[in-house]
């Protein structure tokens, strides 16, 4: 027991420290999203996921200040049970403006994507409501006007759980492992803080914030990002 609190602050430490790391150029983002759940059965569920991000301009500090990505995503989830779910997603499409660093960027044209992707989670609990989670995914991402590339990610945190309300916390690291050279191997590392509500049994609502170090495809300097973001969730069918 005390090793796994001791391991779980050391994280969180880790988390709090990684906030204040320098970045070369900082943006702020702003996401918003929408899932639509169908279960199919006690194990089995599909979602369709609605996303819009906004950014701030070249000369402005504001998080809503010109639109960044509109996407839709197809989920196929599979829970085997209360460690190990699997999840798909067979298709997803996302409509990406770039960042508005320069005047000149709002002349760049927009990137189309089309992104496959699977993914493992793994939840164990530590203690009482306290939950350890590890989640490796990966995506085919085609796009274009680029080189389509293989994303690798992983993501490991805690949970905690009290009444209506959940209290999560994770780093997740990026790496292009297909697709880019290898001084791009390193994608981004994003670092979240959330609560999560369940409002009503069909019905519920994250709000979070993340931290987040990303090296572009066609940049060499670390971009930092602060990313607030809001996820509604409505379960259909829930009587099945």
């Amino acid at each position: 027991m005390r090793y796994k609190i001791s391991f779980a602050i050391t994280f969180l430490i880790f988390n709090l420290v990684s906030t204040y790391a320098v970045g070369q150029t900082t943006r702020q983002n702003s996401w918003h999203r929408i899932t639509i759940q169908t279960p199919i059965d006690q194990k089995l569920s599909v979602s369709s996921e609605f996303q819009y991000r906004t950014q701030n301009d070249f000369d402005n500090n504001h998080y809503y200040s010109q639109p960044l990505t509109s996407s839709f995503r197809l989920w196929i989830d599979y829970k085997k049970n209360e460690t190990i779910s699997f999840s798909l997603s067979p298709f997803s499409y996302f409509d990406q403006r770039p960042s508005y660093n320069l005047i000149t960027d709002h002349d760049k044209p927009h990137t189309n994507e089309y992104r496959f992707a699977g993914a493992v989670t793994i939840q164990k609990p530590v203690f009482s409501n306290f939950n350890a989670f590890t989640k490796l995914g990966l995506e085919f991402q085609h796009f274009d006007n680029k080189k389509d590339k293989y994303r690798l990610r992983g993501r490991a945190g805690f949970s905690y759980q009290y009444t209506i309300w959940t209290f999560s916390t994770y780093n997740e690291l990026f790496l292009n492992v297909a697709g880019t050279p290898l001084t791009h191997f390193y994608n981004q590392n994003r670092i979240c803080g959330s609560i999560n509500a369940n409002l009503h049994r069909n019905f519920g609502m994250e709000i979070g914030y993340i931290h987040g170090d990303k090296l572009p495809r066609q940049s060499e300097t670390i971009q930092k990002e602060r990313i607030l973001y809001l996820n509604l969730t409505v379960k259909l069918n829930t009587g099945k």
